[in-house]
């Protein structure tokens, strides 16, 4: 379960049962968290507040702080998805900026669009539970509130962009929810929370959400909740990302704490974007799906394989293992790796064709194949898990390091063509190439430590041939420098392109 939040302190994306896949939110759609006070109802939304975002230090538990001058009213929440269970958990303490005790009451409104689509979406109050259920197939989410001992004590679902309906958030604008007690459709829902604030006291308020497969699974969530109580769920949510990040206790040799903070921030949100099945998506954001038309929560071999490489310089092992185990599970039997996958490990969406001017071509980008391997070298060079290596040699190792050195245009000794990394021009491109050398030298060591000397002989020679080709076509002694890729046409003319790369490949490799 991964949850996102914008710049306002709302959700917009909420996926399961993957990192990545599905989000339940849909673009353009929000959970808004509101206040009504002395008649008047503010969503964070709204330009009043000045809202700030970030992380609880060294934790995966958002901070966040918002305050409207016109409401006088102050607000911080804390949010966390627990690390044991899919439950999100968000703290909302309520701070009354002006003199005297004020009846409040806090609003929470759900847009869903379950499992990537709208329709047979069912919302209701279930009075078993006193909570909201959503739910689609094997897609349920429940939705409760505390505030102390007491529950919510208003809601309402209804429908939103379907039939002239705005949605049930517009229903809170009296601060009376009309208590429509189930809908099916295009669904959404509001529950509020009544609530009395004094001038030298906060008010918590607690809000959950509970995620499975079924109602009863849901209702057991909930009950746990309950029992264990949410204060303990994020407590010990935090407790478990601090040890997580801490784990290692580096020196950091005199460094700025501000360095250091930012260090254990990228761990935490590299980390955010793992799937406990190995998948390392690009990006979880859905914000760019209103211009485009896809998404960035996909497993890119190469994307993944950087932040597997990432990450076990930092100590984290467990997480790039799982990685290497997804892409011995995906890879074709050829040994290659396609375009991108689903978190499911199932083939992602792709622009490649498998034709260009009338021939039958493969739509891979080499790089992808080749940067796998030289992170699982570098990943045993740290580890020294020779068990694991040898339980993915034949399949992931040889599979494609015999691909990488038959995969060879005969002419030049270059690799065919395909897309560079930035997946903007066509070509042969030094990047490219020099992934495929580094790869092959990995594939020789592996061979080497594992016996099986014939095979180091082979990958060995492929390496050297490859870095003959390099030096041979794409390296361009007039201006001293490598080009960023070549191009072969229907003769088999070289066509350089020397346009600067800022991807140093000839040295990383």
């Amino acid at each position: 379960m991964l949850v996102g939040f914008d710049s306002r302190a709302q959700v917009r994306d909420l996926y399961y049962p993957y990192v990545g896949l599905e989000n339940h939110i849909g673009v353009g759609h929000v959970h808004r968290v509101g206040v009504f006070a002395d008649g008047v109802l503010h969503w964070l939304s709204d330009p009043a507040w000045e809202v700030g975002v970030d992380y609880e230090k060294e934790t995966m538990a958002g901070k966040i702080s918002a305050r409207n001058e016109h409401l006088g009213i102050a607000l911080s929440m804390t949010d966390v998805v627990y690390n044991e269970k899919n439950i999100l958990v968000r703290q909302l303490s309520l701070k009354n900026l002006r003199e005297g005790s004020r009846e409040v009451k806090v609003f929470f409104a759900h847009q869903f669009e379950i499992s990537e689509s709208h329709r047979g979406d069912t919302a209701y109050f279930d009075p078993r539970c006193e909570a909201i259920v959503h739910y689609k197939g094997r897609r349920v989410f429940l939705i409760n509130a505390l505030q102390g001992k007491s529950k919510f004590d208003d809601y309402s679902v209804g429908l939103f962009e379907v039939e002239g309906k705005e949605g049930t958030h517009t229903d809170a604008l009296d601060g009376v929810l009309s208590k429509n007690p189930i809908e099916h459709g295009t669904v959404d829902s509001a529950i509020g929370l009544t609530t009395t604030i004094s001038s030298d006291k906060l008010q918590t308020i607690h809000y959950w959400i509970t995620v499975g497969e079924s109602v009863q699974e849901v209702q057991e969530l909930n009950t746990y909740c309950l029992e264990k109580t949410p204060e303990h769920l994020m407590q010990t949510t935090r407790d478990f990302w601090r040890a997580w990040v801490n784990r290692q206790n580096f020196s950091f040799y005199g460094l700025d704490e501000a360095v250091v903070t930012l260090f254990k921030k990228s761990l935490l949100i590299i980390r955010a974007h793992a799937d406990d099945n190995g998948s390392i998506i690009a990006s979880s954001d859905s914000d760019m799906l209103q211009h485009g038309r896809d998404s960035y929560a996909y497993m890119w071999p190469r994307d993944g394989a950087y932040a597997a490489m990432a990450l076990d310089r930092a100590g984290d092992f467990t997480v790039a293992r799982k990685f290497f185990e997804f892409c011995d599970e995906v890879a074709s039997d050829k040994g290659y790796f396609m375009h991108k996958y689903r978190p499911d490990k199932s083939l992602g969406s792709s622009w490649e064709p498998w034709l260009r001017n009338g021939k039958s071509e493969l739509p891979i980008q080499e790089d992808e194949t080749a940067i796998v391997l030289v992170a699982l070298w570098k990943h045993y060079r740290l580890t020294k898990d020779i068990e694991f290596i040898e339980k993915v040699y034949n399949t992931l190792v040889r599979g494609s390091a015999d691909f990488l050195a038959s995969y060879v245009e005969v002419k030049s000794g270059l690799p065919y063509p395909s897309y560079d990394l930035w997946e903007q021009k066509y070509g042969i491109a030094t990047y490219t190439v020099a992934t495929k050398y580094g790869a092959l030298i990995a594939a020789a060591n592996f061979a080497h430590l594992l016996g099986k000397e014939d095979a180091a002989k082979h990958y060995n020679e492929a390496a050297l041939a490859t870095k003959e080709s390099i030096l041979k076509h794409l390296f361009d002694s007039e201006h001293n420098l490598f080009l960023k890729l070549i191009d072969l046409n229907e003769e088999g003319k070289i066509l350089p392109d020397p346009t600067l790369d800022m991807m140093n490949g000839s040295f990383d490799f």
